[in-house]
């Protein structure tokens, strides 16, 4: 053997016994060119008794299937050990690799009609006495590095600590030369020592970086379903109808307007007095003339148009009913608000339900905008008044919220919270979402119809605990917390002191609890979330954002990464939504 050749020996000796040191659990002592005969090339030992033993070959020509059997052979009489294995670093000719194949087949019992033909001629009762497995690796310094490198970390992550990349590649270069040493001087290392040797790397070339697993944050992500209380990192596919907090806000909100119902119901008050129309006529008609000249000139302006059909023909009636002495609503809305209250809430009443007495509403004339009502009555008269104008306002948003769901109903929520599993602090939490864009769309706020009334309902949706606050965002309770809410926008006001929401408040609502994509991919969709506090040892909280996907194909798999200041960089996993039969 020349001079390179003896030197790459070495070199894969060295790899070898690394190897066999790193990923072998019960041996107390290692031997690089064992003292006993010269077939050996690397030994582990167990209180004094032989409990592997190692034969290294290297060759950049092909090794042959003759050349394999002698090698089992030889290492099979050299010595009496509990297994015997063989390195080939390097590659196999065509009857070597089924030679190998063929001794994993014997081993199962199980042989093929190639590999029967490949052991034939070889004793094989050896193997039936003898634990033998060859090990073939690549003829690559830098692979067999790297596979080094990959067998030390696995090693230091089973005595539970942590390093970084590269210094986990120094490291295995120099256990690779220490070894070379011993296989040079011919001599063995006890467990303990070796042990001492990796940390007296890592404490000289760690600079303080070495951690134990115990000082690192884990985190995980999960669903958390609020009406169970229960958590998993499976969910299956649930519609926005489904949706706890949907169905919960709808209970609720349909109680309060039941309640609103009997409350009024049980003020019984008759109707207001007669007034006889043509006295009612006469007043209406002054008032009229007062504003202007020519009644039929307003029925198409900005003032009236939304009021008075263009084509009425009896204009007077309208305003009659438009400044009406009298509080009460008219028999028109009346029917209407019956015919609604039985089809949203199957209650069933009567016009005498919005009776309201004599109380009476006067108008005070100005511009249309600054037009204004001034009430008189007894407080009953007025109570039971105000809590019908409030369940208008009541049956008008719950319209306008189911009209909201239904465009959406059929839009999957995936309320995903953040555990921390472990029991240190962690702070700066971001969250990558990969949403595979061939499974499934992700609905954004911007996505929702835009249409000509948007600015109009933007109120409901919009007020603090309006219908996106309600339904999207999260609720603490006794297992999981919540990030605090972003601070509230900025909000138009008008003269009289109160809110102006528009349809860019609608939109920048729904931007404020759905998530949305954050980086152009061509094949995900990636939604990255932040937490704004930190977690606390085995805190679960929900993340800041709901995300709502929509044409879920099939089952899907979100692949997630969590990056923090007190995590080691390997907090990855994956969420997965079965999709349901519907």
């Amino acid at each position: 053997m020349g001079g390179k050749e003896s030197i790459r020996g070495f070199i894969y000796q060295g790899f070898a016994s690394v190897l066999e040191a790193l990923t072998q659990d019960y041996w107390d002592r290692i031997y690089v060119e064992y003292p006993v005969g010269n077939k050996i090339d690397i030994a582990l030992e167990l209180n004094g008794c032989l409990i592997k033993s190692i034969q290294v070959k290297s060759s950049i020509n092909l090794f042959s299937k003759s050349s394999i059997a002698e090698w089992i052979n030889e290492l099979t009489t050299e010595a009496k050990s509990k297994e015997y294995s063989i390195f080939l670093i390097g590659s196999c000719d065509e009857d070597a690799t089924t030679f190998i194949n063929a001794i994993s087949y014997y081993k199962t019992g199980t042989i093929p009609k190639k590999s029967k033909k490949s052991l034939k001629g070889f004793n094989t009762t050896i193997f039936d006495t003898h634990n033998i497995t060859i090990t073939v690796l690549p003829f690559n310094e830098s692979i067999l590095q790297s596979i080094t490198r990959d067998a030390l970390h696995r090693y230091i992550s089973f005595k539970e600590f942590k390093l970084e990349f590269k210094r986990l590649e120094l490291i295995s270069k120099a256990l690779t030369f220490e070894q070379m040493l011993l296989g040079i001087e011919g001599d063995s290392i006890s467990k303990v020592d070796f042990d001492k040797i990796i940390f007296d790397w890592i404490d000289l070339t760690s600079v303080g970086m070495l951690k134990s697993v115990f000082q690192h944050a884990k985190h995980e992500l999960v669903f958390y379903n609020q009406e169970t209380n229960k958590y998993s990192p499976t969910m299956s596919e649930c519609y926005i109808t489904e949706y706890y907090s949907y169905r919960k806000y709808l209970q609720d909100y349909t109680n309060s307007c039941i309640k609103l119902i009997m409350a009024i119901d049980s003020i019984k008050l008759p109707t207001h007095d007669i007034v006889k129309p043509k006295e009612k006529e006469n007043n209406i008609t002054t008032i009229i003339d007062e504003i202007n000249p020519k009644p039929q000139s307003l029925i198409g302006s900005d003032i009236l148009k939304n009021l008075v059909p263009i084509d009425s023909s009896s204009f007077i009636p309208n305003m009659l009913e438009f400044l009406s002495n009298y509080a009460e609503i008219s028999d028109t809305k009346k029917e209407e608000s019956i015919r609604e209250i039985k089809e949203l809430f199957d209650i069933d009443i009567e016009k005498e339900f919005f009776f309201v007495g004599n109380f009476k509403k006067e108008m005070n004339y100005g511009s249309y905008r600054n037009t204004s009502y001034k009430y008189s009555g007894s407080d009953i008269e007025e109570q039971k008044h105000n809590m019908i104008i409030d369940l208008q306002y009541k049956i008008a948003v719950y319209k306008i919220f189911v009209n909201f769901i239904n465009n959406i109903s059929m839009y999957c929520v995936l309320p995903i919270a953040i555990h921390n599993i472990s029991e240190n602090t962690d702070e700066n939490i971001t969250v990558k979402l990969f949403i595979d864009k061939s499974s499934v769309r992700l609905f954004q706020g911007e996505q929702y119809p835009n249409d000509d009334y948007s600015q109009y309902i933007a109120e409901p949706f919009c007020k603090d605990n309006g219908i996106i606050s309600s339904i999207f965002g999260f609720k603490a309770d006794s297992n999981i917390g919540v990030e605090p809410e972003n601070q509230n926008r900025y909000v138009t006001i008008n003269q009289n002191a109160t809110h102006e929401y528009t349809s860019e408040d609608f939109y920048a609502e729904l931007d404020k609890y759905v998530a949305q994509n954050t980086y152009d991919d061509k094949d995900f969709y990636i939604v990255e979330l932040k937490l704004e506090k930190g977690l606390r040892p085995k805190e679960l909280k929900f993340l800041n954002k709901i995300v709502i996907l929509h044409s879920l194909k099939s089952n899907l798999e979100i692949k997630y990464k969590i990056l923090s200041n007190n995590t080691d960089g390997s907090n990855e996993g994956i969420l997965t939504v079965i999709k349901s039969n519907q």
